[in-house]
């Protein structure tokens, strides 16, 4: 998956629109692209943040594959254009 379409997966699971009436007895629960992008993009943080452990470390000592966290950085700039 691209990080234009990971982008675009995370902003529309938040702008749900259908949901099931036993889920949602009292409201609709529809965020706007704003509020959307605003939780896709704290997902986002916390993938990154979770990989900051990493960052500090001598990479020939842990052997890690930073394409992922690059990755995760395209997405997080994917949402923020949309």
């Amino acid at each position: 998956m691209t990080p234009k379409e990971k982008a675009d997966e995370l902003v529309g699971k938040y702008m749900l629109t259908d949901l099931n009436p036993q889920d949602c007895t009292d409201f609709d629960f529809n965020l706007s692209l704003s509020n959307a992008k605003k939780c896709a993009l704290i997902c986002v943080d916390e993938v990154l943040d979770g990989n900051n452990d990493f960052l500090g470390r001598d990479i020939y000592a842990t052997n890690i594959d930073f394409s992922d966290y690059e990755n995760w950085i395209m997405v997080r700039d994917e949402i923020k254009q949309l």
